[in-house]
């Protein structure tokens, strides 16, 4: 997962035996923003996990309450988006 100033993520989907595109992937490459700012507050938790077609981010930093993304990895849609400041 890479990110940039501008609070876009990218998620790249690869095999673990190869390294290669992942073959169920729509894409190779999953680009997001984020729907929270993180400017000038560092991430202290970043929890990535997946389950079956699901892929969850779960961020905590020291400023913003927890927040958690979720996607269905091989189409790349958004399935959930917290933008409360609770879960």
């Amino acid at each position: 997962m890479c990110a940039s100033r501008s609070q876009d993520i990218l998620i790249h989907l690869r095999t673990i035996s190869t390294h290669d595109p992942h073959p169920e992937a729509k894409e190779p490459t999953i680009k997001s923003r984020l729907p929270f700012n993180l400017e000038g507050d560092a991430v202290l938790n970043l929890t990535i996990q997946f389950a079956s077609d699901l892929l969850s981010l779960f961020f905590f930093s020291g400023r913003l309450s927890p927040r958690l993304l979720l996607w269905d990895w091989k189409t790349g849609t958004v399935i959930f988006v917290s933008i409360e400041s609770y879960l």
